[in-house]
């Protein structure tokens, strides 16, 4: 075998023992950001650990338009034993296509009411819950929300978490306050301007994401809003950079390397279970959140905070615009270890 360079064939074993002993993690855009995006990097953290353990392989399906009649021929040809679908958007169709088609799979960050459906997940209504019971605590009674695009999956369950904590209070839900667009920083710095520029602000603000907070800090910096004494702010994921931003952010601590361990275990056990002919009922695991109180939350000033001057907005004047980077051509001798070609593509995601 040796010598004649000899390797089994991958396939040809798959077809033999009907494992091929891969799985596939299918991301909700078609070019996520590995590198600097957090979410995507824990969640990705947590499945290999796991598939390392199990020696599996994996294969990340990107650059795809994610719905039953593009998609569903490449998972036909089972290159892969099961999929891992991360925050898949909820106007796709993909879910339906591979119940109906029988291909292996499991939800992570999403849930539907099918209950042929494996999914991982925490309670992002009530996680939101408490971060409004913890900013009225303090004395909050005007509280804003910035939050991600209507079709993913945390956009809707968030939001109904920051309107019953609302009423859960005996506070009134001021259709003005709350603002939604996408999970970036950038939507984060503009959101946040529409809520400062209100005739009436916000004493603090709620933010579906800890990249739309960063994108809150940046707006009340240059709006000389301070953070805690103006305004209170907590985010949602708990991702590392925020400890480190000045005041340290409060936070929902978002379990992602355990969901990402969890759902891959999930998977792999539901294969096994296939292979013996002995299929599992579908589970709905719900992990735990925390909140992490750190010091960007505390009591609302006693004077009501004035309305910013729109004016004092710097996206209105020139600035620097942030073009994705779809390819990058490395100079040729490329650097060690580096391939020529390397693909990046922008931090900004959709979950």
């Amino acid at each position: 075998m040796e010598r004649l360079h000899y390797h089994p064939n991958t396939m040809a074993r798959g077809l033999n023992k009907k494992r091929l002993d891969c799985i596939g993690v299918v991301f909700p855009q078609p070019n996520p950001s590995l590198v600097f995006d957090s979410y995507f990097s824990a969640i990705l953290d947590g499945i290999i650990h796991v598939t390392t353990e199990r020696q599996q392989n994996v294969t990340l399906y990107t650059g795809m338009e994610w719905n039953g009649r593009t998609s569903l021929p490449a998972f036909r040809d089972r290159r892969v034993d099961g999929l891992l679908l991360i925050a898949t958007l909820t106007d796709s169709d993909i879910v339906a296509s591979l119940t109906d088609a029988g291909i292996p799979f499991v939800l992570i960050n999403n849930t539907v009411g099918d209950p042929r459906v494996f999914s991982v997940d925490v309670d992002n209504t009530e996680a939101a819950r408490t971060v409004i019971q913890h900013l009225v605590a303090l004395g909050h009674k005007r509280i804003g929300h910035v939050g991600g695009q209507d079709n993913s999956p945390s956009t809707a369950p968030r939001r109904a978490g920051y309107i019953n904590g609302l009423l859960d209070s005996g506070l009134s839900v001021e259709p003005e306050l709350i603002v939604e667009g996408a999970y970036t920083q950038d939507w984060g710095y503009e959101g946040m301007w529409r809520l400062l520029t209100l005739p009436n602000p916000p004493t603090a603000v709620f933010a579906g994401g800890d990249g739309i907070a960063l994108g809150i800090y940046q707006a009340c910096a240059e709006a000389g809003v301070s953070i805690p004494n103006d305004m209170s702010v907590v985010g949602f994921d708990n991702a590392p950079f925020v400890q480190h931003l000045n005041p340290g952010l409060t936070t929902v601590h978002h379990p992602l390397i355990q969901i990402g361990a969890t759902a891959a275990t999930l998977l792999l056990s539901a294969l096994d279970a296939e292979s013996n002919d002995m299929p599992r009922a579908a589970e709905r695991i719900v992990l735990p959140t925390e909140l992490v109180v750190r010091e960007s939350t505390g009591a609302p000033r006693s004077a009501p905070l004035r309305p910013v001057d729109a004016s004092l907005n710097k996206v209105a004047q020139p600035t620097v615009i942030r073009t994705p980077i779809e390819t990058v051509r490395l100079p040729s001798p490329a650097p060690e270890g580096v391939p020529a070609g390397l693909r990046f593509s922008s931090p900004d995601r959709q979950r």
